[in-house]
């Protein structure tokens, strides 16, 4: 069976103080698609959108990518990518979108800096989150692996877009929906392993997220608690 695998990595940086011009980035008969655009967008199997939006929680009323200040599409060694960043932002970040070049898999990655012995918060927990419309998972059986490193445990479960709203999973590190009849989708968000990062720590991948579905759509998050301390 044929699968499509999205990996994400994401990094907290906290405390530390060629241009490809293609409307869509793709290869020769690939699953999976980024769309040449701030905002974030990957369409798999023919068009079908598959990651619509996201948002990070120290940003008012704007995207991720709507609020960056640079936005550049690169291609090296085969890998073509879309980074956007900020480094002006309260909280500074960089989002980069990278397609395989065998065109099987995307990697997501996101980094956030917090400054040390900041004032105030603008949210009480630093979150990010990707939106998948639920329509593009309908009719899905789920098969996930979660918890910590030393306990991880495999789950599994139907989806469908008329089931109540809730948290799905919790502490996700891999995920895959079984959608018929277009395969598998896998998010893995712990692609060094499940033997690593028990839990986030400081400039660490956030290893376990958050899968939960509301209205419409599927939200795939994480949060993590601004920290005040002084490095030694």
């Amino acid at each position: 069976m044929k699968r499509s695998i999205i990996f994400f990595f994401f990094l907290a940086s906290i405390i530390t103080g060629t241009l490809h011009a293609q409307k869509i980035i793709k290869g020769k008969e690939s699953p999976l698609e980024i769309a040449h655009t701030r905002n974030i967008e990957v369409k798999w199997k023919g068009g079908e959108i598959l990651i619509c939006s996201d948002s990070l929680s120290w940003i008012t009323d704007q995207t991720v990518g709507d609020h960056a200040d640079t936005f550049m599409v690169t291609r090296e060694n085969g890998w073509q990518t879309v980074n956007v960043w900020n480094s002006k932002a309260v909280a500074p970040y960089r989002r980069e979108m990278g397609l395989s070049p065998d065109s099987k898999k995307i990697e997501l990655t996101f980094q956030v800096h917090q400054d040390a012995l900041m004032d105030s918060y603008p949210s009480p927990d630093i979150t990010y989150k990707i939106l998948v419309p639920a329509a593009t998972l309908a009719n899905s059986t789920w098969d996930a692996l979660t918890g910590r490193s030393q306990n991880a445990r495999w789950s599994s479960g139907n989806f469908d877009v008329a089931m109540p709203d809730g948290i799905i999973t919790t502490g996700t590190r891999w995920i895959t929906f079984n959608t018929p009849p277009k395969g598998a989708i896998t998010f893995d968000f712990n692609p060094h392993g499940v033997g690593t990062y028990y839990v986030a720590g400081i400039n660490t991948m956030v290893a376990q997220w958050t899968v939960a579905k509301k209205e419409m759509q599927l939200n795939f998050h994480f949060l993590l608690p601004p920290r005040n301390m002084v490095e030694i």
